[in-house]
């Protein structure tokens, strides 16, 4: 049994993706979207959080000293 590296791994893959026409994210675009993500779950995670303390959206604003809208937007 022969072990294959992990990087020899992800560019087989890629050649396949690459070869079946699927798209191949750049590894900016790959970070782009992880960015994204977190974003999303820490916006999650604040509604949550304001929700169990029956808080507003605007009472959050202000203790954060953001806009209303901001929280509004991240926190539905």
């Amino acid at each position: 049994m022969s072990a294959v590296s992990w990087e020899e791994t992800k560019r087989k893959a890629h050649e396949r993706r690459a070869a079946a026409g699927l798209p191949v994210r750049s590894a900016q675009e790959k970070q782009a979207a992880m960015d994204r993500l977190t974003a999303e779950v820490r916006a999650h995670k604040l509604a949550e959080v304001r929700r169990e303390q029956a808080l507003t959206q605007h009472q959050v604003a202000a203790s954060m000293g953001i806009s209303a809208p901001w929280v509004r937007d991240r926190t539905r």
